[in-house]
């Protein structure tokens, strides 16, 4: 039945629905019958629907728009280096270079870098880089984190039908349909803080395992954190064992300080993986990290293999030139700690 309240929404909704499954282009865009937006126009902190109903956006699609929507600087940057160059020529460019020369003022660990077009693009090829790197097989994922939407990583513990009092930990289930067993056969999760589990794993597989992979501050579960000593623990592990660390800074990197996550723990990884933030909406993402395990990416001698159509073109390196330099020489993360505070503030009180 339409939504009264919401006529306009209510009718592209319907007429959606005999074109998508569920009616929306990404499965966590549907809301329901009743509260799925449709966006008519946005403008720094807001959007407007289609029943021209203004809101606060606090979501900011999902993390990338950190300068607000419509933000001219990167706008008008954007523009000029496609009126100039074209959106993209399979060729390289100057920008490759001076993206990467702004994220390592921001990030100093970083000493090269591969771009990719997502943040589930970055994770495969920082996985696949360490894997290449080590000549191990197994990752290791810290539960509760979130690292794209490919079949590896598309696994959780299945609390909703555990007997926590059995003594056993959950067992491991896939996030849905069409996902193989065969793609967890590589996999091993761990719950975050604790050593006793990560101990484990390294006890049981420790001779195969090329990576762990965490989020410090895990954006799709209330932006839970590591705790100091955990993000230690593991460091310290991957130092004994010649495991790698990835840290996965899609949402963090750029956002939580100049440097993410790793500046504010003082720990640092061996490959880091960044998107969302990187490009104010703009689909742009990277990775990369030592120099040594960079450089097995490579395209002849069995080296890693590394690329994409899309990667590093025009509209995503000029949208990230523009989004670091604004966010590199500005006081913006003063105001965007200044706007946290104020909403955890609010928040606490309700």
């Amino acid at each position: 039945m339409p939504n009264s309240a919401k006529p306009i929404t209510s009718l592209l909704l319907r007429n959606a629905h005999t074109h998508m499954p569920m009616g929306v282009a990404d499965s966590y865009r549907y809301w329901g019958e009743d509260n799925t937006v449709f966006v008519k126009s946005s403008e720094g902190c807001t959007i407007t629907d289609a029943d021209d109903q203004t809101f606060v956006d606090f979501r900011l699609a999902y993390g990338p728009i950190i300068l607000g929507y419509r933000d001219a600087r990167v706008d008008q940057e954007v523009i000029r280096a496609i009126t100039e160059r074209g959106t993209m020529s399979g060729f390289s460019t100057d920008l490759d270079s001076e993206v990467i020369e702004l994220v390592k003022k921001m990030c100093p660990n970083i000493e090269k870098m591969r771009f990719a077009n997502s943040g589930t693009e970055a994770v495969i090829g920082a996985v696949r880089t360490a894997r290449g790197f080590t000549g191990r097989n197994k990752i290791v994922v810290v539960e509760g984190g979130f690292h794209g939407l490919y079949d590896e990583m598309m696994w959780k513990s299945d609390v909703d039908n555990w007997d926590a009092e059995s003594g056993e930990a959950p067992e491991v289930a896939a996030f849905g349909r069409g996902i193989p067993e065969a793609s967890r056969e590589h996999l091993e999760t761990v719950p975050l803080n604790s050593f006793e589990a990560i101990d484990e794993v390294f006890a049981r597989v420790g001779d195969d395992i090329a990576a762990i992979v965490i989020e410090p501050i895990m954006g799709n579960c209330g932006s839970i954190a590591s705790s100091q000593e955990y993000m230690q623990k593991l460091r310290d592990l991957c130092d004994a064992t010649g495991t790698l660390l990835i840290i996965d800074e899609v949402k963090t990197g750029f956002r939580v300080a100049k440097g993410g996550a790793q500046e504010l723990y003082g720990i640092h990884a061996d490959l880091t993986t960044y998107a969302k933030a990187m490009g104010n909406g703009y689909p742009v993402a990277a990775f990369g990290g030592r120099a040594d395990v960079m450089d097995v990416i490579s395209s002849s001698g069995g080296g890693v293999t590394h690329g994409g159509t899309y990667t590093a073109n025009m509209i995503a390196l000029s949208a990230a030139k523009a989004t670091l330099t604004i966010l590199n020489d500005s006081d913006a993360y003063s105001s965007i700690d200044k706007a946290g505070a104020e909403i955890q503030r609010v928040l606490a009180t309700v």
